[in-house]
């Protein structure tokens, strides 16, 4: 099914006010606190990220002369460090990924429902097989996103109040969604979200249970979340 779907459909919400929360308690426990903003922030935003740290106290590191260079020409208000062993321990914690609060919320639009019959094969290689009819979801999300391959067949994402299997491999540029439910009674397309990852106290898997989920690191997965998906920093 190929489908193009606007850059608006594929999102990333980076919730400033919870990297806020979780660089000042870290803070609080140690006033030398060097927050790592490698990766342009593992997928946050190395910039808004910096900026937020150093408003709380803390210092901004990374773990490329260059990524320095760019960060400071940016305008951050402080030098910029490079990045030691224990600021790439704390990282995971600045980034919500574990403890504290979730910074990163990765969704798309669903753009289109299929109705498969039982038996039928799904994806690359027909990995997974309907094992009844249903109806599947195309997700735009997929390796060029930031989907690790790893989610093919065992990744379960968020749609309309249930965690939903990725039936097949996960493509280049979509995932599909196992619905189990009658075509009939879906919402038209364009109309619901699918959360990826989020917050737990959503019902959504975190960044972290995600990685756990498909053998990955939690900043790993971040850290994929490509350039097509829009960030929207709140």
């Amino acid at each position: 099914m190929a489908l193009e779907s606007p850059v608006s459909s594929r999102e990333a919400r980076i919730d400033l006010g919870a990297a806020r929360r979780n660089i000042r308690a870290l803070v609080s426990d140690d006033a030398d606190v060097a927050v790592d903003v490698t990766g342009d922030g593992y997928g946050h935003g190395a910039l808004r990220i910096g900026r937020v740290a150093l408003e709380e106290g803390a210092r901004v590191a990374v773990r490329d002369v260059r990524e320095r260079e760019r960060l400071t020409a940016a305008g951050l208000d402080s030098d910029v460090g490079i990045a030691d062993d224990r600021a790439r321990e704390l990282a995971s914690r600045v980034y919500g990924l574990g403890w504290g609060d979730a910074v990163m919320r990765c969704t798309a639009q669903v753009l289109a429902y299929k109705t498969v019959a039982a038996g039928e094969g799904v994806s690359y290689g027909y990995t997974w097989r309907a094992p009844v009819d249903t109806t599947l979801a195309f997700v735009p999300l997929g390796y060029a996103d930031g989907i690790h391959r790893g989610a093919s067949n065992v990744g379960r994402v968020w749609l309309e109040g249930r965690a939903r299997l990725i039936a097949g491999r996960v493509a280049m540029d979509a995932h599909m969604l196992d619905l189990g439910e009658p075509l009939e009674s879906r919402p038209p397309a364009g109309t619901l979200r699918a959360v990826v990852f989020g917050e737990a106290g959503h019902g959504h898997a975190s960044a972290h249970e995600w990685a756990e989920s498909i053998g990955a690191s939690p900043l790993e997965v971040t850290s994929r979340i490509g350039t097509r998906v829009q960030r929207v920093w709140s």
